[in-house]
């Protein structure tokens, strides 16, 4: 396999592996809640989350 189609092979399968992971609103709570204060965490309300298809 050359090496641009490696590459753009890896790409497309990272670009799925997000989407499937950031199709799930408390898989995506959870990872960000890793980030912030314990409070902000709490406050975070999974049925606000908006996906949006940018690519």
């Amino acid at each position: 396999m050359q090496a641009k189609a490696r590459i753009f092979c890896m790409a497309t399968r990272s670009d799925v592996l997000y989407k499937q992971l950031f199709s799930h609103p408390e898989i995506v709570r959870d990872l960000v809640a890793g980030f912030l204060s314990a409070e902000w965490a709490q406050s975070l309300q999974v049925e606000a989350f908006e996906r949006v298809n940018a690519s």
